[in-house]
């Protein structure tokens, strides 16, 4: 039966590794192809060998292999060779758009249906999307909530950015945004009651600490008391980092309640 090839399985009992290039039978050309080529190894025990192989155009059941064994400096040895593939051709498997083409709609006039205000600048949305995926939008925009009759809903102690960043996860279900905004966004989830967002904000913050954002993060965690754990994690990047944080200007900025935190902490770390 002839197959579109899609994988060549060698069975190598003796003197494995000798396998140069494989070859598959065109009908048409009346020709070997080539689908793999090497070069010659050594390997001592017995294996099934499955070249990465060029992908075909046309069905083969015939192949051609090469052997060479010049390296074993002896004789080689092939039992079997299986030939595995399809009947028919079918086209790659389409890579999944649907969050490329949602965030397509972040931010978009088309077929928007809602209005933030966000730091005096509009920010379009679609009801649909945000319900599905919030019940704090859905408590918004039910029971006749002041909210659901306004042309534009005023978000207040909110950045834009942070903003934006919150209708990427409710579009997408992806996050791009920096360190900094991802403290940010951490409370505005915690505002809005979206736990896996939270979830997802408190693990990407410590991935994303760094010499240069750590006290940037610090700053933000600062300003809210229900972020403990963060501020302690920063502190201890602090701490193990002291020499290179502390070049920065913005260290002395910190309160002096934290500023003594942290040599505290720094100092305990310090072998004698």
């Amino acid at each position: 039966m002839e197959l579109f090839i899609l994988k060549v399985s060698i069975y190598e009992t003796y003197h494995c590794g000798a396998v140069t290039s494989v070859g598959a039978w065109n009908p048409s050309s009346q020709s070997y192809v080539s689908i793999y080529h090497g070069l010659p190894t050594v390997i001592t025990k017995s294996r099934i060998f499955e070249p990465q192989i060029e992908k075909l155009d046309f069905k083969s059941n015939r192949l051609r292999i090469d052997i060479d064994c010049s390296a074993a400096r002896s004789w080689c040895e092939i039992d079997a060779v299986k030939i595995s593939g399809q009947r028919i051709s079918l086209p790659p498997i389409p890579i999944n758009s649907l969050s490329s083409d949602m965030r397509k709609l972040i931010n978009s006039d088309v077929f928007s249906d809602v209005c933030f205000l966000v730091e005096k600048r509009r920010i379009l949305a679609h009801k649909a999307i945000l319900v599905s995926r919030s019940d704090y939008f859905m408590a918004m925009f039910s029971h006749n909530m002041k909210e659901s009759k306004m042309e534009e809903i005023v978000i207040e102690d909110v950045e834009h950015d942070t903003f934006l960043s919150l209708l990427e996860y409710i579009y997408t279900g992806e996050l791009t945004c920096s360190p900094v905004v991802t403290v940010d966004l951490l409370k505005l989830a915690d505002m809005f009651s979206m736990d896996d967002l939270k979830v997802i904000c408190m693990s990407r913050i410590p991935d994303h600490l760094s010499v240069d954002t750590v006290l940037a993060v610090l700053s933000a965690v600062s300003k809210g008391d229900s972020l403990m754990a963060i501020r302690e994690l920063c502190y201890e990047f602090i701490a193990q980092n002291y020499a290179e944080v502390t070049k920065s200007e913005d260290f002395l900025s910190l309160p002096k309640e934290e500023l003594i935190e942290i040599v505290q902490l720094t100092a305990s770390k310090i072998k004698l």
